[in-house]
């Protein structure tokens, strides 16, 4: 109903308010204190400071990554069609698409029991590949796209998973901060990605669109590696 009386970037952009206004009122309702600053953590550990810097970047590094992703996703199909792609051959990109993504995940899950500590890694590594996939997107052309969109929505979504478990490892005992704190960075790039891209791309056209998220991606990439720094600054 929304869509068809104001159009799908009003129902899109309510849709974003609505999420919001859920999460503010999850941290209003709490009972303990809602921040973990660093000086309370330097009282019970002189490395938390370091923690916490980490868990914020990477936080930040969720909003940002996500962003880019779910704008692909989202406008796969419509980006595609302007690329010189028929319906059909990009809804059949987009299945493609969506099952290397899985195969992405398995992978990198496997990867992850292998060799924990590396996990931020692969996560900026990922980060990355969904960047240079925004980039080509942006062409417009349908070559580039095909190959943009696996690098975008396959390779590039394929990190959710790990940067939670480098946030878990990074706070052993409280998985519960560790978890909130990357939910929250996931699903605000994630709900406000389809609304920035259709705003942006509205006036300034999807091409230059998708570069920015582009560029968001790769400072992603940036915050999830001085996490890293931060969090081995930390230990030592």
């Amino acid at each position: 109903m929304a869509v068809s009386k104001l159009g799908w970037r009003a129902a899109l952009l309510l849709g974003a308010i609505v999420l919001l206004t859920a999460t503010l009122t999850a941290f209003l309702a709490r009972t303990e204190a809602p921040r973990w600053h660093p000086a309370q953590a330097r009282q019970s550990d002189q490395r938390g400071a370091g923690r916490v810097t980490a868990l914020r970047l990477w936080m930040l590094a969720g909003a940002l990554g996500a962003l880019g992703v779910s704008s692909a996703a989202t406008f796969f199909v419509p980006i595609a069609v302007s690329s010189g792609l028929s319906a059909h051959l990009a809804g059949l990109l987009y299945l493609i698409a969506g099952v290397i993504a899985v195969c992405v995940r398995v992978l990198a899950g496997l990867l992850a029991d292998r060799h924990p500590a590396a996990n931020a890694i692969t996560v900026a590594a990922m980060m990355v590949t969904g960047a240079v996939g925004l980039a080509i997107l942006s062409v417009g052309t349908a070559v580039p796209f095909a190959v943009g969109a696996l690098l975008a929505v396959a390779g590039g979504w394929g990190w959710t998973g790990l940067i939670l478990s480098s946030a878990l490892r990074l706070l052993r005992g409280d998985p519960a901060r560790a978890s909130a704190a990357m939910q929250l960075g996931l699903f605000t790039g994630t709900a406000a990605g389809p609304v920035y891209v259709g705003a942006v791309g509205g006036v300034l056209g999807t091409g230059v669109a998708l570069i920015i998220t582009a560029g968001a991606a790769l400072l992603a990439a940036i915050a999830v590696l001085g996490g890293v720094a931060a969090a081995r600054s930390a230990r030592t």
